[in-house]
C-alpha cells in the first residue's frame, strides 16, 4: 500500500523487470496536485536511481488522472498514460532507465488494461474505445512514431477480454443457451474459433489473464483455467477460505518466466456498499492446477504489475 513518511506519500506503480526495481509516484498531501509530484525509478535496494517531475511530464498545469504506467511490447519504452484537465489524454514515452522523455503522443481512446493480453509488439501499445461505444475500436499505436500500426473494430455487444493476435480476440458474450461464454473470435472472418462450454461469472478481475498457453478467468471464489487455443476447460482452482468462508480472488498478474499467477484475496463482504479489502496473497500454478500458496497477511495489500 502507499508508503507515508511525514507529509510525503509514495505509491508504487509498476515493477521494473527481473532486477527487482520498481517505479513509483511521490507527492505531498492527499494527492498529486498540480505539477508538484515526481515519478521515481528505484533499484532493487530501494534507492532512487532516476526521477522526473510532473512539470516535465505534463503539457498543462494540473493532473486529472494517472500516470498509469506500462511497457511497450519490446520492453524498450516506458509509457505513462496521463489525463490532464486542460488537454484530453496524453501518452508520454519515457526511457525506462533514465526517465527522459522520448516522445509525446495524444490518444483518443482508453489504454487497454495491463492485465489483459494485447498482442502488442515492438514499440506498440493497445488502445480501445470505452464500453458502450459501437462499433468498438481497437488500435495498436506505435508510440515512437505516433502512428497507428494496426486497427480494426469489434462487435459492440460483447465484452472484450484481450487480443490473442491482431485479428483474434478473446471476448465474453452470450447466446440463447449459455450466458457469459468466453470465445476466441476471428475479426477478419467473423467466426468463432473456439468457445467455452460453461458459463462464467467474472469477479473483480474482469479481463482474461494469458500465460504459457493458458487463459485464466477469475470468478469471485475460484479461477477457471482454459487452453489458450481450444478454450477447453482444464480445471477449476478454488480460492482459499477463512472464518467467513471462501475468499474472493481480487487481482492477479502472471510471471512471464514461470507462468505462475500471483494475486490478492479478500474476505467475503456482507453489504452491497462494502468493497473487499485485499489482505491475502495466492500463487496459482495453471499448469498443475494447484494453489501453491494461500496466505492471509492481515494488512491491506496492493498488487503491482
Amino acid at each position: 500500500m502507499p508508503l507515508v513518511s511525514g507529509d510525503t506519500t509514495t505509491v508504487v506503480l509498476l515493477h521494473d523487470g527481473p532486477d527487482g526495481g520498481f517505479y513509483a509516484l511521490r507527492y505531498a498531501g492527499f494527492g498529486p496536485q498540480g505539477q508538484a509530484w515526481q515519478l521515481l525509478r528505484y533499484d532493487a535496494n530501494w534507492h532512487v536511481v532516476a526521477s522526473v517531475t510532473g512539470a516535465v511530464l505534463l503539457d498543462s498545469t494540473s493532473l486529472n488522472d494517472g500516470p498509469n504506467l506500462t511497457f511497450t511490447g519490446d520492453h524498450r519504452c516506458l509509457v505513462a498514460a496521463i489525463n490532464s484537465v486542460q488537454t484530453s489524454r496524453l501518452l508520454t514515452v519515457l526511457d525506462p532507465v533514465t526517465l527522459s522523455t522520448v516522445n509525446l503522443t495524444g490518444r483518443l481512446l482508453a489504454q487497454f488494461p495491463a492485465a489483459a493480453p494485447t498482442a502488442a509488439t515492438g514499440s506498440e501499445v493497445m488502445l480501445t474505445s470505452f464500453p458502450g461505444v459501437c462499433p468498438q475500436q481497437l488500435v495498436w499505436l506505435d508510440v515512437l512514431t505516433g502512428q497507428t500500426a494496426d486497427s480494426t473494430t469489434a462487435p459492440c455487444d460483447y465484452a472484450l477480454e484481450g487480443a490473442a493476435t491482431h485479428r483474434r480476440i478473446y471476448r465474453l458474450g452470450s447466446d440463447s443457451a449459455l450466458d457469459n461464454q468466453l470465445e476466441l473470435y476471428d475479426l477478419a472472418t467473423g467466426t468463432i474459433i473456439a468457445a467455452t462450454t460453461d458459463s462464467l461469472t467474472p469477479g473483480f478481475q474482469r479481463y482474461a489473464l494469458a500465460t504459457h498457453g493458458r487463459v485464466i478467468m477469475f470468478e469471485n471464489f475460484d479461477a477457471k483455467v482454459f487452453d489458450a487455443r481450444s478454450l477447453a476447460l482444464l480445471g477449476t482452482v478454488p480460492a482459499g477460505a477463512d472464518e467467513s468462508g471462501p475468499r474472493i480472488m481480487m487481482n492477479a498478474v502472471a510471471d512471464s518466466a514461470t507462468g505462475l499467477v500471483i494475486g490478492t484475496t479478500a474476505s467475503r463482504t456482507f453489504c452491497a456498499s462494502c468493497y473487499p479489502t485485499q489482505d491475502g496473497i495466492f500463487v496459482l500454478d495453471p499448469g498443475r492446477l494447484t494453489l501453491d500458496a494461500d496466505q492471509v497477511v492481515g494488512t491491506p495489500l496492493q498488487l503491482v504489475p
